[in-house]
């Protein structure tokens, strides 16, 4: 389907700004990196700092295969406000603006490309949000199988792939199955946001 050009207005998508690059192509400032915060028993990724002297991710970047079968998302955050999910999150545009924009709430994306979910990590790290981080994985492994029954305030799929090509649909991310647990996921008053 088309955009709805109205909800682009005055650079914020729904009254969140959108990153520089987003709307000019320009980089966004960078900031210090923060402790990571992660509860016990789960462990990040090895951080890119120890391998290349950059920007530690570790408090940002998950592997799904690392988390728990039965996932309490607001167990990742260090504020108790609730928990949003980005699925395929790309290069983080939508879910670096939403962190800036109300460090009230979680958001937690999911990326499957394991380069785009780090540099969504490494955006986050400079941002020095504690609100913010990514899981490189299978978002519907994760949406199926780890999050429990309103357990995210919202879910955002914001121009997903769409595997035009009849043998790719089977990989296609809004289909029934994902859907009815998206349902599931979230509370009676929740709010799931797509955009194609």
């Amino acid at each position: 389907g088309l955009v709805n050009e109205s909800i682009v207005v005055d650079g914020m998508i729904k009254g969140v700004p959108l990153p520089v690059d987003f709307l000019t192509g320009a980089g966004q400032p960078g900031a210090l990196n923060r402790t990571p915060l992660l509860p016990d028993g789960l462990h990040a990724t090895p951080s890119t700092e120890e391998a290349t002297g950059e920007l530690d991710l570790s408090g940002h970047l998950l592997r799904l295969s690392d988390l728990p079968d039965r996932l309490d998302p607001s167990r990742l955050f260090v504020n108790d406000g609730p928990v949003e999910l980005e699925v395929g999150c790309g290069k983080g545009m939508f879910l670096v603006s939403a962190t800036a924009a109300d460090p009230t709430r979680n958001f937690l994306g999911i990326e499957v490309s394991g380069g785009y979910a780090r540099m969504t990590a490494g955006k986050l790290a400079q941002a020095a949000v504690t609100n913010g981080a990514i899981i490189h994985g299978d978002a519907m492994h994760l949406v199926r199988s780890l999050l429990p029954d309103q357990s995210v305030a919202g879910v955002h799929v914001y121009f997903p792939d769409p595997w035009w090509k009849a043998r790719h649909r089977k990989r296609r991310i809004l289909n029934p199955i994902f859907l009815r647990h998206a349902a599931r996921i979230l509370p009676h008053n929740g709010r799931l946001h797509i955009w194609t």
